[in-house]
Protein backbone atom coordinates (compact mmCIF):
# COMPACT_ATOMS: atom_id res chain seq x y z
CA UNK A 1 0.00 0.00 0.00
CA UNK A 2 3.18 2.12 0.82
CA UNK A 3 3.92 2.64 -3.34
CA UNK A 4 0.36 3.20 -4.56
CA UNK A 5 0.94 5.64 -7.46
CA UNK A 6 -1.16 8.90 -8.37
CA UNK A 7 -4.17 7.47 -10.66
CA UNK A 8 -3.93 8.66 -13.82
CA UNK A 9 -7.71 7.88 -15.34
CA UNK A 10 -6.88 8.95 -19.10
CA UNK A 11 -4.05 6.47 -19.06
CA UNK A 12 -5.67 3.92 -17.13
CA UNK A 13 -8.15 4.23 -19.51
CA UNK A 14 -5.97 3.50 -23.03
CA UNK A 15 -4.08 0.47 -20.99
CA UNK A 16 -7.45 -1.00 -21.04
CA UNK A 17 -7.00 -1.25 -24.62
CA UNK A 18 -4.10 -3.29 -24.32
CA UNK A 19 -5.55 -5.37 -21.92
CA UNK A 20 -8.50 -6.45 -24.32
CA UNK A 21 -6.13 -6.69 -26.96
CA UNK A 22 -4.27 -9.35 -24.93
CA UNK A 23 -7.61 -10.90 -23.96
CA UNK A 24 -8.87 -11.35 -27.69
CA UNK A 25 -5.23 -12.83 -28.32
CA UNK A 26 -6.14 -15.16 -25.23
CA UNK A 27 -9.43 -16.29 -26.90
CA UNK A 28 -8.27 -16.77 -30.37
CA UNK A 29 -5.64 -19.40 -29.35
CA UNK A 30 -7.98 -21.26 -27.38
CA UNK A 31 -10.94 -21.36 -30.26
CA UNK A 32 -8.49 -21.64 -33.37
CA UNK A 33 -8.34 -25.24 -33.59
CA UNK A 34 -11.84 -26.00 -34.52
CA UNK A 35 -12.48 -22.68 -36.80
CA UNK A 36 -12.87 -25.44 -39.42
CA UNK A 37 -15.48 -27.22 -37.10
CA UNK A 38 -19.00 -28.80 -38.63
CA UNK A 39 -19.99 -27.29 -35.35
CA UNK A 40 -17.94 -24.01 -34.74
CA UNK A 41 -16.48 -24.01 -31.02
CA UNK A 42 -17.71 -21.53 -28.25
CA UNK A 43 -15.95 -20.00 -25.59
CA UNK A 44 -17.83 -19.24 -22.58
CA UNK A 45 -16.93 -16.37 -20.57
CA UNK A 46 -19.02 -15.88 -17.08
CA UNK A 47 -17.24 -12.67 -15.18
CA UNK A 48 -18.55 -11.72 -11.75
CA UNK A 49 -20.35 -8.76 -12.37
CA UNK A 50 -18.59 -6.47 -9.99
CA UNK A 51 -15.12 -6.83 -11.15
CA UNK A 52 -16.78 -3.89 -13.63
CA UNK A 53 -16.90 -0.82 -11.41
CA UNK A 54 -16.45 -2.38 -8.21
CA UNK A 55 -13.19 -3.60 -7.88
CA UNK A 56 -11.39 -2.63 -11.46
CA UNK A 57 -13.40 0.64 -12.38
CA UNK A 58 -11.61 0.39 -16.34
CA UNK A 59 -14.22 -2.77 -16.61
CA UNK A 60 -16.77 -1.23 -18.31
CA UNK A 61 -14.46 0.26 -20.90
CA UNK A 62 -12.74 -2.70 -20.96
CA UNK A 63 -15.72 -5.28 -21.97
CA UNK A 64 -16.51 -1.36 -24.96
CA UNK A 65 -12.55 -2.37 -26.20
CA UNK A 66 -13.05 -5.94 -26.32
CA UNK A 67 -16.09 -5.51 -28.22
CA UNK A 68 -14.58 -2.81 -30.84
CA UNK A 69 -11.56 -5.36 -31.21
CA UNK A 70 -13.93 -8.35 -32.31
CA UNK A 71 -16.01 -5.70 -34.23
CA UNK A 72 -13.11 -4.06 -36.18
CA UNK A 73 -10.79 -6.77 -37.03
CA UNK A 74 -11.31 -10.04 -38.87
CA UNK A 75 -10.18 -12.19 -36.14
CA UNK A 76 -12.84 -15.50 -36.87
CA UNK A 77 -14.28 -14.68 -33.45
CA UNK A 78 -18.24 -13.32 -33.10
CA UNK A 79 -19.85 -11.99 -30.07
CA UNK A 80 -22.83 -14.08 -29.01
CA UNK A 81 -24.96 -15.50 -26.46
CA UNK A 82 -25.58 -18.50 -25.36
CA UNK A 83 -29.14 -19.27 -25.91
CA UNK A 84 -28.29 -18.01 -30.02
CA UNK A 85 -25.41 -20.09 -30.30
CA UNK A 86 -27.95 -23.06 -28.94
CA UNK A 87 -30.30 -21.87 -31.47
CA UNK A 88 -28.25 -21.88 -34.32
CA UNK A 89 -26.34 -25.03 -33.94
CA UNK A 90 -27.54 -28.64 -33.42
CA UNK A 91 -26.97 -29.78 -29.31
CA UNK A 92 -24.06 -32.07 -29.18
CA UNK A 93 -25.36 -33.78 -25.76
CA UNK A 94 -26.76 -33.55 -22.37
CA UNK A 95 -25.49 -33.42 -19.55
CA UNK A 96 -26.20 -33.74 -15.68
CA UNK A 97 -23.98 -30.91 -13.92
CA UNK A 98 -22.77 -30.81 -10.18
CA UNK A 99 -24.42 -28.26 -7.27
CA UNK A 100 -21.53 -25.47 -7.56
CA UNK A 101 -20.75 -22.06 -6.76
CA UNK A 102 -17.87 -20.09 -6.12
CA UNK A 103 -18.21 -20.00 -2.39
CA UNK A 104 -16.05 -22.11 0.22
CA UNK A 105 -15.65 -25.63 -0.79
CA UNK A 106 -17.22 -25.06 -4.24
CA UNK A 107 -21.27 -25.30 -2.74
CA UNK A 108 -23.56 -23.36 -1.18
CA UNK A 109 -23.03 -23.79 1.99
CA UNK A 110 -21.64 -19.77 2.36
CA UNK A 111 -25.48 -18.94 1.91
CA UNK A 112 -27.40 -21.55 3.30
CA UNK A 113 -26.76 -22.58 6.67
CA UNK A 114 -27.84 -23.36 10.21
CA UNK A 115 -26.66 -19.15 10.73
CA UNK A 116 -28.57 -17.87 7.58
CA UNK A 117 -31.29 -20.36 7.20
CA UNK A 118 -34.00 -18.16 9.02
CA UNK A 119 -33.86 -15.54 5.91
CA UNK A 120 -35.21 -17.70 3.54
CA UNK A 121 -38.19 -18.27 5.73
CA UNK A 122 -38.77 -14.09 4.62
CA UNK A 123 -37.83 -14.59 1.14
CA UNK A 124 -39.68 -17.28 -0.08
CA UNK A 125 -43.08 -16.21 0.82
CA UNK A 126 -42.13 -12.65 0.03
CA UNK A 127 -41.16 -14.07 -3.75
CA UNK A 128 -44.66 -15.98 -3.88
CA UNK A 129 -46.39 -13.63 -3.07
CA UNK A 130 -45.22 -10.61 -5.30
CA UNK A 131 -45.47 -13.62 -7.83
CA UNK A 132 -49.20 -13.73 -7.17
CA UNK A 133 -50.30 -10.23 -7.05
CA UNK A 134 -48.28 -9.19 -10.43
CA UNK A 135 -50.01 -12.02 -12.25
CA UNK A 136 -53.41 -10.78 -10.76
CA UNK A 137 -52.41 -7.97 -12.88
CA UNK A 138 -55.00 -5.30 -10.40
CA UNK A 139 -51.87 -3.24 -10.13
CA UNK A 140 -52.17 -2.05 -13.53
CA UNK A 141 -55.29 -0.04 -13.47
CA UNK A 142 -53.78 2.78 -11.98
CA UNK A 143 -50.58 4.81 -11.63
CA UNK A 144 -50.62 4.58 -7.44
CA UNK A 145 -51.29 1.15 -7.86
CA UNK A 146 -48.21 0.61 -9.99
CA UNK A 147 -46.21 2.69 -7.95
CA UNK A 148 -46.81 0.89 -4.73
CA UNK A 149 -45.80 -2.33 -6.85
CA UNK A 150 -43.01 -1.01 -8.57
CA UNK A 151 -41.47 -0.71 -4.33
CA UNK A 152 -42.78 -3.45 -3.62
CA UNK A 153 -40.54 -5.19 -6.53
CA UNK A 154 -37.72 -3.22 -5.43
CA UNK A 155 -37.68 -4.60 -2.09
CA UNK A 156 -38.14 -8.19 -2.98
CA UNK A 157 -35.16 -7.42 -4.73
CA UNK A 158 -33.21 -6.03 -2.02
CA UNK A 159 -34.10 -8.66 0.26
CA UNK A 160 -33.14 -11.46 -2.36
CA UNK A 161 -29.39 -9.90 -2.59
CA UNK A 162 -27.06 -12.77 -1.44
CA UNK A 163 -24.34 -10.17 -0.13
CA UNK A 164 -26.24 -10.45 3.17
CA UNK A 165 -25.85 -14.07 3.79
CA UNK A 166 -22.25 -13.93 2.64
CA UNK A 167 -21.75 -11.48 5.02
CA UNK A 168 -23.40 -13.46 7.91
CA UNK A 169 -21.26 -16.16 7.20
CA UNK A 170 -18.36 -14.97 6.60
CA UNK A 171 -18.52 -12.49 9.29
CA UNK A 172 -17.12 -9.66 8.17
CA UNK A 173 -19.77 -6.99 8.31
CA UNK A 174 -22.65 -9.94 10.25
CA UNK A 175 -24.71 -6.95 12.50
CA UNK A 176 -24.76 -4.26 9.49
CA UNK A 177 -25.86 -7.33 7.23
CA UNK A 178 -28.73 -8.49 9.73
CA UNK A 179 -29.98 -5.00 9.72
CA UNK A 180 -29.43 -4.20 6.48
CA UNK A 181 -31.86 -7.74 5.53
CA UNK A 182 -34.59 -6.93 8.51
CA UNK A 183 -35.28 -3.36 7.47
CA UNK A 184 -36.05 -4.21 3.75
CA UNK A 185 -38.00 -7.26 5.08
CA UNK A 186 -39.84 -4.47 7.67
CA UNK A 187 -40.08 -2.61 4.64
CA UNK A 188 -41.16 -5.03 2.17
CA UNK A 189 -44.37 -5.77 4.90
CA UNK A 190 -44.86 -1.86 5.21
CA UNK A 191 -45.28 -1.86 1.39
CA UNK A 192 -47.45 -4.95 1.35
CA UNK A 193 -49.80 -3.52 3.87
CA UNK A 194 -50.06 -0.37 1.88
CA UNK A 195 -50.81 -3.07 -1.07
CA UNK A 196 -53.39 -5.04 0.56
CA UNK A 197 -55.22 -1.61 1.55
CA UNK A 198 -55.30 -0.14 -1.75
CA UNK A 199 -56.49 -3.75 -2.94
CA UNK A 200 -59.47 -3.22 -0.68
CA UNK A 201 -60.02 0.04 -0.91
CA UNK A 202 -58.93 1.59 -4.21
CA UNK A 203 -56.68 4.51 -2.52
CA UNK A 204 -54.51 4.54 0.84
CA UNK A 205 -54.25 7.77 3.00
CA UNK A 206 -52.17 10.46 3.09
CA UNK A 207 -50.19 9.25 5.91
CA UNK A 208 -49.48 6.44 4.31
CA UNK A 209 -48.41 8.20 0.96
CA UNK A 210 -45.86 9.99 2.65
CA UNK A 211 -44.49 6.84 4.42
CA UNK A 212 -44.19 5.04 0.52
CA UNK A 213 -42.47 8.44 -0.86
CA UNK A 214 -39.87 7.87 2.20
CA UNK A 215 -38.78 4.43 1.40
CA UNK A 216 -39.00 5.08 -2.37
CA UNK A 217 -36.44 7.85 -1.50
CA UNK A 218 -34.31 5.19 0.78
CA UNK A 219 -34.58 2.40 -1.65
CA UNK A 220 -34.86 4.19 -5.13
CA UNK A 221 -32.51 0.95 -7.39
CA UNK A 222 -34.28 0.85 -10.79
CA UNK A 223 -36.14 3.71 -11.29
CA UNK A 224 -38.05 2.27 -13.83
CA UNK A 225 -38.73 -1.64 -12.53
CA UNK A 226 -41.64 -3.71 -14.71
CA UNK A 227 -43.46 -5.42 -12.26
CA UNK A 228 -44.89 -7.45 -15.06
CA UNK A 229 -41.55 -9.52 -15.02
CA UNK A 230 -42.91 -11.15 -11.75
CA UNK A 231 -45.98 -12.22 -13.47
CA UNK A 232 -46.13 -16.14 -13.55
CA UNK A 233 -45.01 -17.65 -17.11
CA UNK A 234 -43.16 -14.13 -18.02
CA UNK A 235 -39.45 -15.33 -18.77
CA UNK A 236 -41.71 -17.45 -21.48
CA UNK A 237 -42.58 -14.13 -23.04
CA UNK A 238 -40.24 -12.88 -26.19
CA UNK A 239 -38.09 -9.90 -25.31
CA UNK A 240 -38.95 -7.96 -28.11
CA UNK A 241 -42.99 -8.22 -27.60
CA UNK A 242 -44.56 -5.28 -25.89
CA UNK A 243 -45.47 -4.46 -22.57
CA UNK A 244 -48.95 -4.52 -21.70
CA UNK A 245 -49.21 -2.24 -19.14
CA UNK A 246 -49.36 1.53 -19.29
CA UNK A 247 -46.13 2.54 -18.21
CA UNK A 248 -42.89 2.66 -20.46
CA UNK A 249 -40.02 0.38 -19.02
CA UNK A 250 -36.67 -0.66 -19.70
CA UNK A 251 -35.61 -3.61 -19.25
Amino acid sequence: MNDKQPYYPQEAAERTKAHASHFVHLVYEALKSGFNDTVPPILCSPFDAELFGHWWFEGPLWLEAVARNLHDYESGIKLISCADYLDHYPRAGFIAMHEGSWGSEGNNQVWLNPETSWTYTHIYPAELYVRDVCTAGLWRTSSLGIRIMQQLCRELLLLESSDWQFLITTGAARDYAEIRFLTHNDQFNEIKALWQTYESTGTITEAEQTRLTEIELRDSIFPDIDPGLWVAGASETRPDQPATHPVETTV
